[in-house]
């Protein structure tokens, strides 16, 4: 027979249940162990971690990915795209990955739009890689190539710079929306002020939305939640220990944030997520075989870089992947004609010195970079 009508108050033991035609997002706010059904794909998420405006969706069913708030850091691969090898002396299209999860050498996965890409930057969101500008051939170019993460591959190119501009592979910075590039050599030869803007996407300009303290060229960026951070460079006068910083929030022009140990050109950056490093490079301006200390600098404070570790081995004009616990450290210069094509690696909590854990496909010097 019919059951009679039942008071559903009564009920215990049963999570709240979601049907939508979307994904849940980050800031789709909910209790421990709700579950959000995607009634257009199919797909099955579980909150497991409710913190106000930065859930976790975990995908519990067949599909795959979670909905989780943007980082920086890389937790699986990183990448060093295109540059320059002086053991060819050419340009060189090659992109390399390689895991953050096992040490190992890097896989050869595809190619770049153009020839070169030497001394571009590279930024990342959360499904694909950028590398912006460079030097290549023909000469100077504008071009922002990007790489899918899910299939890797060659690049494709998705827009450009609005002008040609190299020597800003270092300056680059990711947000969950947006990349940065700043300062960089012009194709007529001026040191530029200029922080740029990009918002992610198949179709990507740039945009002038903001000044360095200064204008500067083969400066690093290092990015914390909150700032972009720029450290160590060449100006038209000389070299430099200066720290800059500015806000993404707010796209202001950059404010000091205190010195390296020392002036420095040619070094590179690697992200924690409370401090900035400065990496290898050199002090006097020749091509030495490069310094092997790395600096450190707390995000939250303004205050000189300290003498932190050292590199394996020393180098300039490498590039750096940020990982969750660790630096990398790919490429660079080891002297005169001496491209070199190791993978060094330290832990962020320790002052033990890094490690050589890999190769690239390459020997070369000047490549963009970025992780996933």
């Amino acid at each position: 027979g019919a059951l009679p009508a039942l008071d559903g108050s009564a009920l215990t033991g049963i999570s709240a249940v979601t049907t939508s035609a979307t994904d849940p997002a980050v800031d789709t706010n909910s209790t421990l162990g709700a579950v959000w059904i995607n009634k257009t794909s199919g797909n099955t998420f579980v909150c497991t971690d409710a913190t106000t405006d930065a859930n976790v969706w975990t995908n519990v069913g067949a599909g795959s990915g979670k909905i989780e708030p943007y980082s920086y850091l890389g937790s699986t691969k990183g990448y060093a795209m295109a540059g320059w090898s002086l053991s060819t002396s050419g340009y060189i299209d090659t992109s390399n990955s390689f895991s953050l999860v096992n040490d190992g050498n890097a896989t050869d996965i595809g190619n770049m739009t153009t020839t070169g890409n030497a001394y571009a930057g590279g930024f990342n969101s959360n499904t694909h890689g950028y590398t912006v500008g460079g030097l290549g051939v023909p000469s100077f170019h504008g071009d922002v190539s990007r790489m899918p993460f899910a299939s890797e591959g060659d690049s494709t190119d998705v827009g450009d710079l609005g002008s040609g501009r190299y020597f800003n592979h270092g300056g680059c910075h990711s947000t969950s929306t947006h990349g940065y590039t700043s300062g960089g050599l012009t194709h007529n030869a001026i040191y530029d002020d200029v922080i740029m803007k990009f918002a992610y996407g198949s179709s990507v300009t740039g945009s002038e939305v903001a000044s360095l303290t200064r204008g500067t060229r083969q400066l690093n960026g290092c990015t914390s939640a909150t700032h972009g951070f720029t450290h160590g460079n060449e100006t038209s006068a000389s070299h430099s220990k200066v720290i800059d910083k500015f806000e993404f929030a707010t796209d202001s022009d950059a404010v000091g944030h205190g010195d390296l140990y020392e002036s420095m050109n040619s070094n590179w950056s690697n992200s924690s997520e409370t401090h900035g490093f400065s990496i290898g490079g050199m002090i006097d301006g020749t091509n030495s075989a490069g310094r092997n200390r790395i600096e450190r600098f707390a995000f939250a404070s303004n205050v000189t870089a300290a003498d932190y570790a050292d590199l394996w081995h020393g180098r300039n004009y490498g590039i750096g992947v940020s990982g969750t616990t660790h630096g990398y450290s790919c490429g660079g210069n080891a002297g005169p004609n001496s491209s070199v094509n190791i993978i060094q690696k330290f832990q962020y909590a320790s002052t033990s010195m890094g490690t050589d854990v890999g190769d690239l496909v390459v020997t070369a010097h000047g490549m963009a970079s970025y992780q996933i």
